[in-house]
């Protein structure tokens, strides 16, 4: 960004002596671009303290305060106040978000510069968004950072809090200073284990996809569950974590082990809140985009401690295990426009639901409506159950852009009124991939309960929209149904009435599009990126071929999983592969989706 031309100006005019006229200000301004060099004395004219909305710093005082950190560090949040001066990145409806510089008065010369923020109340542009203008009066909420000599706002942690006196709320204050999670503290020892901005730091500085020689300790708590760990083939869990469990200035933890730098078998699952201290490799991933993101790499990191527990002996909590006792959690049977067994006596069900077939597996989920003022609920029908511990879950997903939140809980029932709701924290969701939400429970005595799933209404954390519910489930190792009856958890066992068809890829070619009718294809694997998390290639036999976007692990399975296949089974450009999928099209090119795998031939 910085012009060296303009940079050689600026230490030329400072160099001069004015002996004439002592009163003469010195050239601040770098002249035609209004940027700044960190190392110099503060800017006159600084002002605000920065700590509030009510006094913010204007954008010579932010610029004083930037130059006052050392190339790559993060402050903790503050507030900067100005005019825009000049619109560089006019808000995108990809990205949402917009880059822009700010000065004390709308003018060129000691401009701060504003990158990459989101809109008000820390929520994406949207189209219905006012543009940003020069000369709009603003007031900036984020982190400030001193990147490669640039003062500015850092990446990903920063909104627009007041435009032309709109504000919508959702002010982030900083931190007490044994706290501040711009502050990076410790050196990535055990005795010494990184906080979440130093990690945060320390994997910013690598190198592009580079991964760090040896194992880092961080801690944190966790902020965010994207995939929770799972006793399958995989036993690793994806998630994030920062300074105060809330999902300002995460780390992301990409499939990392569990306690011993083990594959998960049982154990404490995650919960949002939890404090963890993480061991292992970490790398600033760079993707297709550009983007660099700092996260752990995939199993070469593992839960060290979780709440205190290390793989040093102590022993985990058995989590629940057994057969899923929910009847109709896959939502495959409908009665009416409604799915069967999801409709409480009680109270406890209030929200409108409708039939989806955007699913996570199978053919159908179930879309949960949504009130922008209170909370919705989507509810199981009342069972009563054994004193015992139980484990809750299900996926979900948004249904817009913007993000939405959730949690998974259980309420007691008495006489069929609904008592205290109880719930295992918030979940963050977006529509871009299915997360599971789960909760864990004891019961001391039987009781009788519904099991919901929060729509909550909209905050200064999310917008209220429809949200996606699938695959929900209800395991426990020492309860049960009340009855004792086994439960029927698919009362359709055979949703998909045509079953899988064998055919060639000609055959495949020619038959029409449906996400019910499932097709097994064998053919030999082309244009294959190294790499490629998600399993997109051409798939070729003698009568033709077609393009495959994505193979998962199984059915419904977890996205961004390729890679273990290839590592278990060396799948490579060659080889002879099968695999089950629907027949889809993109933009007018056939295509297999929701394929999953079955076998490699070598």
């Amino acid at each position: 960004m910085k012009k060296v031309f303009s940079k050689l100006m600026f230490v030329a005019l400072t160099a001069m002596t004015f002996t004439a006229c002592s009163d003469v200000p010195n050239p601040y301004d770098v002249p035609g671009t209004g940027q700044n060099i960190p190392g110099i004395a503060d800017i006159p004219g600084g002002a605000g303290s920065g700590m509030t909305p009510e006094d913010p710093y204007n954008a010579i005082a932010a610029i004083n305060f930037g130059n006052k950190l050392a190339q790559g560090d993060v402050s903790d949040w503050r507030c900067i106040k100005g005019k825009v001066s000049k619109i560089e990145e006019q808000v995108t409806t990809q990205y949402g978000n917009a880059t822009f510089y700010i000065s004390a008065d709308g003018s060129h010369g000691n401009e701060f510069y504003v990158y990459r923020v989101n809109y008000l109340a820390n929520k994406k542009f949207a189209s219905s968004d006012p543009e940003l203008k020069v000369g709009d009066d603003v007031i900036i909420n984020a982190k400030i950072t001193n990147y490669n000599g640039t003062i500015e706002t850092n990446k990903g942690e920063g909104f627009v809090l007041e435009h032309n006196g709109v504000n919508r709320g959702g002010a982030i204050y900083p931190s007490q200073p044994s706290e501040r999670s711009g502050e990076p503290t410790g050196d990535g020892t055990l005795a010494n284990p990184f906080n979440v901005a130093g990690i945060l730091a320390f994997t910013n500085a690598l190198a592009d996809n580079a991964k760090s020689e040896n194992d880092i300790y961080f801690k944190g708590k966790v902020s965010k569950i994207v995939n929770n760990y799972v006793a399958d083939n995989y036993g690793n869990a994806t998630f994030y974590v920062s300074e105060d469990g809330t999902e300002n200035g995460q780390f992301y933890c990409y499939r990392a082990l569990y306690l011993g730098n083990q594959k998960y078998t049982n154990g404490d699952l995650l919960k949002v809140g939890d404090e963890v201290i993480i061991c292992g490799k970490v790398t600033k991933y760079v993707g297709s985009k550009g983007d660099p993101t700092p996260e752990t790499v995939q199993n070469e990191a593992y839960l060290y401690s979780l709440n205190g527990n290390t793989e040093a002996g102590d022993t985990p909590t058995p989590q629940p295990t057994g057969q899923n006792i929910l009847t109709n959690g896959d939502f495959e049977s409908w009665t009416d426009g409604q799915p069967d067994h999801w409709k409480t006596t009680s109270s406890a069900g209030n929200a409108t639901l409708a039939q989806s077939t955007d699913a996570h597996a199978g053919s159908y989920s179930v879309s949960v409506g949504f009130n922008a003022t209170s909370n919705k609920r989507l509810g199981h029908e009342e069972i009563t159950l054994k004193a015992g511990t139980y484990t809750f879950s299900f996926y979900a997903k948004s249904t817009t852009a913007e993000a939405s939140q959730t949690q998974a809980g259980y309420v007691e029932v008495t006489n069929g009124t609904a008592g205290s709701y109880k719930y295992g924290g918030y979940v963050t969701l977006n529509n871009t991939e299915w997360t599971q939400v789960s909760t864990t429970f004891t019961l001391a005595t039987e009781a009788t309960v519904a099991l919901v799933m929060m729509n909550p209404k909209t905050s200064s954390y999310a917008t209220a929209q429809d949200i996606l519910v699938d695959d929900a489930t209800l395991v426990t190792s020492d309860g049960g149904l009340a009855d004792g009856t086994e439960p029927n958890p698919n009362p359709n066992p055979n949703p998909d009435p045509t079953g899988v068809q064998t055919v060639t890829i000609a055959e495949f070619n020619a038959a029409a599009e449906s996400t019910s009718v499932w097709y097994q294809l064998t053919g030999t694997i082309s244009n294959l990126k190294d790499g490629d998390l998600y399993g997109n290639f051409d798939l070729t036999d003698a009568s033709g071929s077609v393009y495959v976007y994505g193979v998962l692990s199984e059915k419904g399975g977890a996205k961004k999983l390729f890679q273990d296949l290839v590592s278990q089974y060396g799948i490579a450009n060659g080889t002879t592969i099968t695999i089950i999928g629907n027949r889809g099209s993109y933009n007018g090119k056939i295509e297999v989706t929701n394929a999953y795998f079955v076998s490699v031939s070598k």
